[in-house]
């Protein structure tokens, strides 16, 4: 499979995990983590942590708190022994729906 294809693979599957994350389900999420020292979160209930044992952690916290719902994420990938795996998340509950010009600030 081409690095792109494996790429696809992963994305679905990270849609997936997602899914069941909020379900209370953290397995499918943490399958495609990094093990690495240096993997990091931004968890959506105002934590950061870094390593894998914090992520991993995290991840199974958050997934305690969710009783469906949506989710705003950013995901960074990187290939290691050939294969995709996420380095980095960053996520955010989605409370609530607000318009742009509520946030963005303008010059006087």
């Amino acid at each position: 499979m081409s690095p792109e294809d494996d790429l696809r693979t992963t994305l679905d599957r990270t849609k997936a995990a997602l899914g069941r994350l909020l379900h209370g389900e953290a397995g499918p999420l943490l399958e495609l983590w990094s093990h690495a020292d240096d993997v990091t979160v931004m968890g959506g209930f105002g934590s950061y942590e870094k390593g894998w044992d914090r992520v991993r952690q995290n991840t199974e916290f958050a997934a305690s708190r969710f009783l469906g719902g949506k989710l705003g994420a950013t995901h960074i990938f990187r290939r290691e022994g050939g294969a995709w795996k996420l380095i980095h998340r960053h996520g955010d509950p989605i409370t609530q729906i607000t318009a742009p010009t509520a946030v963005l600030q303008r010059e006087a």
